[in-house]
């Protein structure tokens, strides 16, 4: 049984990842350096993207 709908658990899924992204900075390091090897010929910019789509996610 589901305690809220979908949009709002999706919402508050996103921010909670947003926030743990942001707090947890060292993780955050640790995994940019890893687009960095896995996607040499990305920029900055999208691996900057990618990273926060996955916190969302």
């Amino acid at each position: 049984m589901r305690l809220l709908p979908q949009s709002t658990s999706l919402s508050f899924g996103a921010g909670l990842g947003r926030a743990l992204g942001a707090v947890l900075g060292h993780r955050r390091e640790i995994a940019m350096y890893n687009l960095r090897i896995a996607f040499p010929d990305w920029s900055e910019a999208e691996r900057l993207r990618t990273l926060e789509a996955s916190c969302r996610n």
